[in-house]
């Protein structure tokens, strides 16, 4: 069996024409295509107008689904922002969150709580180290003062340089208290 398809034009229609031969039967069929051409060039124009439209929606749809989504993970990156040795006691609000963002911000809580504890131990005991440091240092820059007077000049070159360094961890150790 053979088929032949053509198209053709004529008196400003187009028409696709088919042949079909077999040993025994010659059989032909014709279409004319102006109403078919009509009706695709249509809906070109309606895909043409509905695909940006389609993209557009997908797109906004998309921008809010995501929004809403990292809404937690920037709450949580705002928190962290805020965390400074004055705000050690800043939480995150984990109520209301996904259960992933909730372990998260659970962690994250614990994680300040940790912190803040480390933070105040060390503050105190510099603290009480300073305030230690205060009464033997002022006790040996006076006795350093009192032998001072009394010394010999090669022994007043020493103990004048045992003075500034007595000077000098009083300096430190007033920073450490503050």
């Amino acid at each position: 069996m053979q088929i032949a398809a053509k198209t053709m034009p004529s008196n400003g229609e187009t028409w696709r024409v088919a042949v079909f031969r077999d040993p025994e039967v010659t059989f032909a069929i014709a279409v004319e295509l102006s109403g078919y051409t009509a009706r695709i060039a249509g809906a070109r124009i309606g895909f043409m107008i509905a695909f940006p439209l389609a993209l557009s929606l997908i797109a906004l749809g998309s921008w809010y689904l995501a929004t809403r989504a990292m809404r937690p993970a920037i709450r949580l990156g705002d928190a962290i922002a805020e965390v400074t040795s004055q705000g050690l006691d800043k939480r995150v609000p984990i109520a209301g969150e996904a259960d992933e963002f909730q372990q998260l911000g659970a962690q994250f809580n614990r994680m300040m709580e940790r912190l803040e504890r480390s933070f105040t131990q060390a503050a105190r005991f510099s603290a009480d180290a300073a305030h230690e440091l205060k009464t033997p240092l002022a006790v040996l820059q006076g006795e350093i003062e009192q032998a001072l007077q009394s010394a010999t000049p090669e022994t007043q070159v020493v103990l004048g340089r045992l003075l500034d360094e007595v000077q000098r961890l009083k300096s430190i150790t007033q920073k450490l208290l503050l």
